[in-house]
């Protein structure tokens, strides 16, 4: 991650936001987004506030009604209006949609200052859930110990092997060593700090990087089917992980 388009924040993995409607009744949203060409970013709405999906949005069976904003490689608008009977204000989403590229956003109407970045576990990031703050990425599965290490070149293509969409943008973070920087290009004003993972074993070969924490949380410590090895800054070969009680 290197580009950083002036007004626009790093998209991690979704930023949940509220809006509110005119003295008529009207909801607005606008806003600017940057994504690789075909890339998309969902813009979505849970389906408990409303009964029927607001006009250009699409019902999906997941929960929510949405649309999608399709990258171009370059800074593009949105906008959209809709009504809501009886609503005092709309919980949002911007989510990005099976992709591991870099992604940048803002919404006009939203102040993002107290939006909090979490740097640690699942421990932490699972908190979000009950205390009503404002999460703006989380970043765990490495050690602040590596953090400023030099950067593991590895094969991508063995990466991909990994089916999850969020291990492999993990072990990236890791690899590439790119979480300081997302973290400082996401929005708010507030970084969490979570060490409860640093008592995992880390791979030293040259750099300092913690790999093995994938096993770990995947329950994999033993599994013939989970391999890592830095030989020289090359991953040389990474399991097939498939059924893995994980996300």
């Amino acid at each position: 991650m290197t580009l950083n388009p002036p007004g626009l924040y790093a998209l991690d993995s979704a930023v949940n936001f509220v809006v509110t409607p005119d003295e008529q009744g009207t909801f607005s949203i606008s806003g600017s987004y940057m994504a690789a060409p075909g890339e998309k970013i969902v813009l979505g709405i849970g389906k408990d506030q409303l009964q029927d999906p607001p006009e250009g949005f699409i019902e999906s069976s997941a929960g929510f009604f949405f649309i999608y904003l399709v990258g171009a490689g370059e800074v593009r608008r949105f906008e959209k209006t809709f009504r809501a009977s009886n609503a005092r204000h709309i919980r949002m989403f911007l989510r990005r949609w099976y992709s591991d590229s870099v992604m940048f956003f803002n919404v006009d109407s939203i102040k993002w200052d107290n939006f909090i970045f979490v740097m640690g576990s699942c421990v932490s990031r699972d908190s979000f859930e009950f205390s009503g703050r404002p999460l703006a990425g989380y970043r765990a599965r490495f050690s602040f110990s590596s953090l400023h290490s030099s950067p593991v070149q590895f094969d991508r293509r063995a990466l991909e092997k990994n089916p999850s969409e969020f291990q492999r943008r993990m072990v990236e973070g890791d690899l590439a060593k790119t979480n300081v920087e997302l973290a400082s290009k996401a929005p708010g004003n507030y970084v969490l700090v979570d060490l409860i993972d640093e008592r995992l074993p880390l791979q030293i070969d040259g750099h300092v990087s913690a790999l093995r924490n994938v096993a770990h949380w995947c329950s994999l410590k033993s599994s013939p089917v989970w391999s890592l090895v830095i030989v020289p800054d090359v991953i040389a070969a990474w399991g097939l992980l498939r059924g893995f009680p994980c996300l």
